[in-house]
């Protein structure tokens, strides 16, 4: 609250100086070089597309659990959306088709990101040498045993809304260490209104968050502890992480073995309330219904999401903890 307050105070709401001062750190937490603040996710995604620089009609490898939207965007820049099965333990992409889909011609770009942090094998991919949108939306702060999150990409996202690991209120900021793409993003916001940068109340709230990202990523490490303990005496499961990754955690997604709808009146009557995982994604689409993506439509089906974040209280953590162990 001091921060955001200094900023109305000092009367300068529009981008300037707090947003410089944010990117800047943003870039040194990340180990990056260049990047923009944007205040819609929308716009980062299609700059980001653009700045790729790939021949129209070619297609970006998706996750069919990433979101609708993304997919909408990619088809609007006139690309075509390539789906890629997902691997029914992990929520991360099947690397056996990754490796064939790599092989077809048309298949120019890949767009990765984390469901609720769980994070796919980094190295592999980077290994097919297709140009890289890292989404690190969910794997902000976290590592893969080898390098942050975030050294991967030729271009990074970091969408910031109410609902994610670090939130400014709303915006997204586009991010790279490449010098190819960062002459490409400066060419294509030549002339941009400053109506399209993230304002420098939002990056206030940012850069106060920032500074406190190491204690919330050892709170929600502790969370998650105990959730797993708790559903482990249970009959239902949880996804793993593969390899050595180190992450954080945005969820606590559920693996059920029953009904989806009766876990969650269950949830509800001893207070505490849970979602449908992958509600806007690819998967929900009726037109791929017919598509052979057997590992997203099993996580799907069957994927709940508990609460997991920072400010739970202690009673709180302990409900969910009860609830966990003792789920229908």
């Amino acid at each position: 609250m001091d921060a955001v307050l200094s900023c109305l105070v000092s009367d300068k709401l529009s981008d300037g100086p707090v947003g410089r001062d944010f990117l800047r750190e943003l870039t040194v937490y990340l180990e990056l070089d260049a990047g923009i603040l944007l205040r819609e996710f929308e716009r980062a995604v299609g700059l980001a597309l653009d700045a790729l620089e790939i021949e129209p009609g070619k297609a970006i490898i998706i996750s069919p659990l990433s979101s609708m939207l993304v997919k909408s965007i990619i088809e609007e820049r006139g690309f075509k959306a390539a789906l890629a099965d997902v691997d029914p333990d992990t929520m991360t992409f099947n690397l056996e088709v990754i490796q064939r889909m790599t092989e077809d011609p048309e298949n120019a770009a890949i767009y990765v990101d984390s469901p609720f942090g769980f994070m796919p094998d980094m190295n592999r991919l980077r290994e097919y040498e297709l140009p890289m949108i890292e989404d690190i939306t969910n794997t902000f702060g976290a590592n893969t045993g080898n390098n942050k999150c975030g050294s991967y990409g030729d271009i990074v996202l970091l969408r910031m809304e109410a609902s994610d690991i670090l939130t400014v209120a709303g915006g997204t900021a586009v991010l790279t260490s490449r010098k190819r793409y960062s002459n490409r993003i400066k060419k294509l916001i030549e002339g941009w209104p400053s109506s399209r940068y993230l304002t420098d109340m939002n990056s206030s709230l940012g850069s106060a968050q920032l500074r406190d990202q190491e204690y919330f990523f050892l709170k929600r490490q502790e969370m998650y502890r105990l959730f797993i303990d708790a559903v482990r005496k249970g009959r239902h499961s949880a996804p793993v992480q593969a390899g050595e990754g180190e992450q954080v955690f945005h969820a606590f997604p559920v693996f059920l073995k029953g009904g989806l709808r009766e876990v969650q009146s269950y949830a509800r009557k001893k207070g505490v309330i849970t979602s449908q995982a992958f509600t806007d994604s690819i998967i929900t689409n009726s037109e791929i219904e017919n598509g052979d993506y057997q590992g997203a439509r099993q996580i799907y089906r069957r994927c709940l999401l508990f609460p997991l974040y920072p400010m739970l209280s202690r009673s709180e953590i302990e409900t969910i903890s009860k609830v966990l162990s003792t789920l229908p």
